[in-house]
């Protein structure tokens, strides 16, 4: 049995398409708060987050909440957990 030579829809910890589609424009809201207040971002926020950004589809207010997580990590202010 070979390995199959094409991705799943699952990224590195296992978040499947369906589960990242249902995440809800609130429920990033609420993330991107709690990463910020607590300057903390752990790896399975980021892969959530790299996965939305995957999405053929995604809001504005979205992708700016996203893009200020990334921002703040680039200028060094979260530490990943």
């Amino acid at each position: 049995m070979g390995e199959r030579d094409t991705k799943d829809s699952r990224g590195i910890l296992g978040l499947s398409v369906m589960a990242v589609s249902r995440f809800s424009s609130q429920s990033l809201e609420q993330l991107v708060s709690q990463i910020l207040a607590t300057r903390r971002i752990s790896r399975m926020d980021q892969e959530l987050l790299m996965t939305l950004l995957d999405k053929e589809v995604i809001e504005p207010r979205e992708h700016d909440l996203v893009n200020q997580v990334f921002e703040a990590l680039q200028q060094g202010r979260l530490r990943v957990a």
